[in-house]
């Protein structure tokens, strides 16, 4: 008889289930998820070579200013251009390496800059290209990073500004202007500019390649990754930071392992991050060696539960 009642019940909760998703409702699409996903008319005939981003948090607002140096090779006639970037954020200008100021449309979350009037019998030979994008702005705080993401600003134990992102599935876009599809890695990689307050410590993919004093209290701390990576992937990280470096002779030579967490855990983490080393060892074994030796492997502490940032991971 229970097994009778068990199928019973089993089969209302199917049918039931089974109704609810022929009663949904059809899930209906924009013109502005076209543009986001598809590889339009704009985003053909050019490849990303390489990002170059200086970013200012301002934390009292949660906002940003930043600039954006997006070399480029263009492989046939551009006329017109998509550039990714999400409201609220504002795109001011956009400039070539020669200070010739483009115009262009901000539509949703979309830019579209008109590189030409007209192409019409335009002879090309194909390049490398640069343009500029100076932009401001709101960026979306996450609600619940890394699964409903944006930058997170939050206060350590100690009341201490402890600021992270986490834009997989929102994309990069949300926080500074790209080509935010992930058929177009940059080839060469990124650079990543981050200015803060001289008491804090700006982390990010990569690299480190110089602290800069800027006047007024503030540093410039520049990283830079030299494989291609997801736009996704590039990450500002902001706190009271320390650092320590080991190696790993791993399959492809010497591994720099360098290791960013908030001053009071430092003690906690050096035991935690004992296992980096085997754990890597056996997924070398396994699966290859590390891809990023060139960048190097970081491990970074997050306000949020983490992610698989390349050569920063949260």
């Amino acid at each position: 008889m229970k097994q009778y009642l068990s199928f019973f019940i089993i089969s209302i909760v199917s049918f039931h289930c089974s109704n609810a998703q022929l009663l949904k409702e059809k899930e209906l699409f924009t013109k502005y998820d076209t543009l986001r996903g598809s590889i339009t008319k704009y985003r053909q005939g050019w490849d990303v070579l390489k990002y170059d981003l200086t970013i200012q948090p301002d934390p009292i607002n949660r906002a940003l200013n930043g600039s954006v140096t997006m070399t480029w090779f263009e492989l046939m006639p551009v006329k017109t251009m998509q550039i990714d970037l999400q409201e609220p954020l504002v795109m001011d200008s956009v400039l070539d390496q020669n200070n010739y100021k483009y115009t262009f449309i901000q539509e949703n979350n979309v830019c579209f800059i008109f590189y030409r009037d007209s192409v019409a019998n335009y002879k090309i030979t194909p390049g490398i290209r640069q343009l500029i994008f100076f932009y401001h702005g709101i960026p979306v705080s996450a609600k619940n990073a890394p699964w409903d993401g944006g930058i997170v600003w939050k206060k350590d134990l100690l009341g201490r500004l402890f600021i992270a992102t986490a834009f997989q599935g929102i994309g990069a876009s949300a926080w500074w202007p790209c080509k935010d599809h992930q058929s177009d890695k940059p080839d060469s990689g990124v650079i990543v500019n981050i200015i803060v307050a001289d008491t804090l410590s700006a982390i990010s993919n990569g690299r480190l390649i110089e602290i800069a004093p800027c006047g007024n209290g503030l540093k410039k701390w520049k990283w830079e990754v030299i494989n291609p990576i997801n736009t996704y992937n590039v990450t500002m990280n902001i706190g009271k930071y320390v650092h320590w470096n080991d190696t790993l002779i791993g399959e492809n030579g010497v591994l720099d392992l360098q290791y960013w967490v908030l001053d009071y855990n430092f003690e906690t983490c050096k035991k935690h991050f004992v296992q980096v080393k085997p754990i890597i060892r056996n997924q070398e074994f396994w699966f290859g060696k590390y891809p990023f030796y060139e960048d190097g492997y970081k491990l970074i502490e997050t306000p949020f539960l983490g992610m698989e940032h390349q050569s920063g991971i949260a």
